[in-house]
């Protein structure tokens, strides 16, 4: 006697072959992609850090002040731990990423700059933008006082998160993301 498969069990194998199928396929393109933990951020050159500053930003593979920066244009900032009232400088290493996460932030316009026009926001008023950020918590036995890679844009309601391939666009050849297999 043969087995008699029923509607059920073919509906669930036929699940699991599309829940196979539907994975990420372009780590480098999807913004749904997760950098996931054990991947590293190298930094091929020393980064000075002026007295009394935690973080420096990277655009286009470019060292850019923060107003320079075009924030509706995909752009990194690497963070330290702790602000000294001297220079510090980062030498070049392999910094593993421990934890990555990716959040959005919704901006509204200020009332503020209406008041002068004689204008009054109404219900909360609109979204200017959205800024959407990845977070790349990294760690360091030799340098610990780095602490953050955010690599983030203001976009629009219907953009999504940075691709792998945007952020390695803005860090250039100054640093380098080595994504880890699962």
């Amino acid at each position: 006697m043969k087995p008699v498969l029923h509607t059920g069990t073919y509906l669930l194998l036929l699940s699991l072959v599309v829940a196979c199928e539907t994975t990420i396929k372009d780590v480098e393109t999807s913004p749904y992609y997760t950098i996931p933990a054990g991947s590293q951020i190298t930094l091929n050159r020393k980064i000075h850090f002026v007295p009394n500053s935690v973080s420096v930003y990277l655009q286009n593979g470019s060292l850019t002040p923060s107003v320079q920066l075009d924030r509706y244009e995909p752009h990194c900032k690497f963070e330290l731990y702790k602000m000294l009232e001297i220079e510090q400088t980062i030498e070049p290493e392999t910094f593993n990423i421990t934890r990555s996460t990716v959040e959005e932030f919704t901006s509204r316009p200020s009332s503020q700059r209406y008041a002068a026009l004689g204008m009054t926001e109404t219900s909360g008023g609109s979204i200017s933008h959205i800024e959407y950020t990845t977070y790349l918590y990294l760690s360091s036995e030799k340098q610990p006082n780095v602490y953050l890679l955010s690599c983030l844009y203001w976009g629009n309601p219907e953009d999504n998160h940075l691709t792998v391939a945007e952020i390695r666009r803005a860090l250039g050849e100054i640093m380098t993301l080595k994504l880890t297999t699962r």
